[in-house]
């Protein structure tokens, strides 16, 4: 069906207002409320909901800004007052605000509680307060008592509003809006039914349409502009004076199915029975879970006592896990082995600072000292101080299911209840003389590698090593961890002549490389090999639309380098990646794999043989002949050791293999290395001698 901008009149635009409209009335049937009580808004997402109240709210008159978190009571002037246990989104709000309004305070819940009803009866103010209140937190899926929304009315009556941040609750919960009257609510209708997924609204109690004045104007939403007076004549249709620019017709379009596919499973209150009682069988499995000495697996963050009620707790399930010494396990090795057993799941602090803070007894001195150690959202870092600066959280929908939870309690069982030590098999050999044994390169990023005797090495890497990519058409690199047949392509030096082949020349990509396509990943410009060699990938790897891309030497005038070195290359951390074999052996042995198998697993460009097991992990300079490399860093691991190399297939062992051995700290293994500069282009060869610091 052809719909089209509904700020038009021909019948694709009536048909589309016509489509809009029922999808309004539909969002209003969804939370038991009319468009007499409610207008309904538009939006990108619930962020951007909170942002037009912030930009358009009307506080009245302002004396002057305040301090955060001076008292309320007895402070003249409008405030606003958002909970700690609030979304990123929220807390953005305040910077729109502080401008506008006498005071910003952030306040824990039972501070809202102790306002005193009726305090400012008989007191005439010109101004107004705005409460942010966060229906259910989504941090942990704490779900606050909605009776404070008629509290924080009568506390100052006409003078306080409330704006109600319900994309957490909405998603799986019923939102009654007859028996709660929230002034504004904020809801993501992706969080409800994961698309589209850039649409959310705004829902604005008719009678209080009046608080919100809009600055800005866009598209639709005016009568007349007058570029002469610089008057405008804004829609007098509190909706259409709101929805700025072209909305989201064909994403609002598809609402309908997903509201008949809720209606179709029983409704939103059986979705809600549905997915609570699945966080309660999580939540058992974690909190009833312990290690052989007795000690807990889990340290859980909800409401006590834990997941009995579904009108106190949402279907989320927070946590961090535990050793069986009492030390907390980083998110980023639960997410590893999520992976694993196919699970998704979030990490992090989710976006909710105040929460995170609070549960996991983050004080604000730290906070900030954790941030000058390099902590930030998004990033890696679970543990500082042996304290976790971040949790692990699983949420469910309508669509998960009692097996999703079974394959979650089979991830903790096989992953972190607690096994065997592997250092008690670490056997006293006698250790030779350390010798460089094997070299590798791989010229295609995440394909197999070639194993060479003699190579030269540069500060960028070994020649050749990394140099191209294969991209899809999307323009993402592929890796082994989504593509695991790209082990099955075998760069191999030479003309194969072989029929299932395809030959690229080392000396150039391009003969116009000036009308070559380029993209810049991970800081690394590369120019693209041509269509030949773009179909034969295809054909190997069964996909459409992926392209070989090959390094520029940007030192080299932007032209490929004809020797195959580069400033940069597409390894992820460093130039060259150093492993033990006897370290690798170990872990061969204890899982019954064959050496050669868990070293092609490690993807090492340096073997070397001949140093105690491990000790690799303390060497902090390295000489290999009398060529002088510098330790960087540690490689860490990742669902990729468990490729077997030969076929694609996974197999988890190796991973956990390594974890065990690991006990309490990062699944680590391999050493990174960088080439002292003043040595770009010396020659390594398999059985140099090998010699080391510690």
């Amino acid at each position: 069906m052809r719909l089209s901008n509904p700020h038009s009149r021909h019948p694709s635009s009536m048909r589309t207002r016509d489509i809009v409209d029922r999808a309004r009335n539909r969002i209003l049937r969804h939370f038991n409320t009319s468009s007499e009580q409610f207008h309904i808004v538009f939006t990108s997402n619930a962020t951007h909901s909170l942002k037009i109240v912030a930009e358009s709210f009307e506080f009245g008159a302002c004396e002057h800004e305040c301090e955060v978190a001076r008292t309320l009571a007895g402070s003249p002037g409008g405030a606003f007052v958002y909970m700690r246990d609030a979304h990123t989104s929220v807390v953005g709000m305040r910077e729109l605000v502080r401008q506008r309004c006498s005071r910003v305070c952030a306040v824990d819940f039972n501070e809202l509680e102790n306002l005193s009803a009726g305090q400012h009866e008989h007191t005439e103010s010109p101004t107004r307060d705005l409460f942010v209140i966060t229906a259910m937190s989504n941090f942990c899926g704490r779900k606050y008592p909605l009776r404070i929304i008629e509290h924080i009315h009568n506390w100052k009556p006409g003078g306080s509003f409330v704006c109600l941040d319900a994309a957490s609750w909405a998603s799986t919960s019923f939102l009654d809006l007859s028996l709660y009257k929230p002034d504004f609510v904020a809801i993501s209708l992706y969080k409800i039914f994961g698309y589209p997924t850039g649409v959310g609204c705004l829902l604005v109690r008719t009678d209080r349409s009046h608080l919100l004045s809009k600055h800005f104007f866009g598209g639709g939403t005016v009568n007349l502009t007058d570029h002469n007076s610089f008057r405008v004549y804004r829609k007098t249709d509190f909706i259409e004076s709101f929805e700025d620019g072209t909305i989201d017709f064909y994403g609002i379009a598809a609402l309908e199915r997903g509201f008949d596919d809720i209606d179709a499973f029983g409704g939103i209150k059986t979705i809600q029975h549905k997915t609570f009682t699945l966080a309660s069988l999580t939540y058992r499995a974690l909190s009833t879970r312990s290690h052989a000495n007795g000690q807990p697996i889990a340290e859980i963050y909800c409401v006590e006592p834990g997941f009995v009620n579904s009108e106190v707790q949402g279907p989320i399930v927070t946590f961090n896990l535990l050793r069986d010494d009492g030390s907390y396990v980083g998110y980023t090795e639960v997410e590893k082995m999520c992976d694993l057993f196919s699970i998704e799941l979030r990490s992090g602090c989710f976006c909710n600072q105040g929460a995170c803070q609070s549960y996991l007894r983050i004080p604000p001195t730290r906070l900030i000292a954790n941030y000058e150690k390099g902590k930030v959202c998004g990033d890696t870092i679970d543990i500082i101080d042996g304290r976790p600066v971040g949790a692990s959280r699983v949420s469910f929908g309508r669509q998960s299911s009692e097996h999703d939870v079974e394959i979650f309690e089979a991830m903790i069982d096989a992953c972190f209840v607690s096994s065997p030590s592997l250092h008690h098999f670490l056997s006293n050999r006698i250790i030779s003389k350390p010798l460089l044994t094997d070299i590798f390169i791989y010229p295609v990023k995440s394909c197999s590698s070639i194993r060479v005797e003699r190579w030269k090495a540069g500060t960028s890497g070994f020649e050749y090593d990394r140099r191209w990519m294969i991209v899809s058409r999307h323009g993402n690199i592929l890796s082994q961890k989504r593509y695991p047949k790209l082990c099955s392509i075998q760069p191999q030096k030479g003309n194969v002549g072989d029929k299932r082949s395809v030959t690229i020349p080392l000396t150039s990509c391009s003969d116009e490389s000036s009308e070559s396509r380029r993209i810049c990943t991970h800081r690394v410009k590369t120019v693209d090999c041509g269509d030949e060699v773009a179909q034969w990938i295809d054909a190997e790897l069964d996909e459409q639309g992926c392209r070989l891309h090959q390094v520029v030497d940007e030192q080299l005038t932007g032209e490929c380098n004809t020797h195959g070195l580069t400033t940069t290359s597409l390894s992820n951390e460093a130039p060259y990646l150093l492993i033990n074999r006897r370290s690798a052996s170990h872990l061969a042995e204890m899982i019954g794999l064959d050496i050669k198998e868990v070293t092609k697993r490690f993807r090492a460009n340096l073997i070397v043989d001949g140093i105690e097991p491990f000790l690799e992990d303390s060497i902090t300079g390295m000489y290999i002949g009398d060529i002088p490399f510098k330790v960087i860093g540690h490689c860490s691991r990742c669902q990729m050791i468990c490729i077997d190399q030969e076929n694609g297939v996974k197999d988890a062992s190796l991973l956990l293999a390594l974890r065990d051995y690991r006990l309490g700290s990062k699944i680590t293994f391999g050493i990174y290395l960088q080439l002292e500069k003043g040595y770009e282009g010396a020659m390594l060869h398999s059985a140099m001698s090998v010699s080391y610091t510690i």
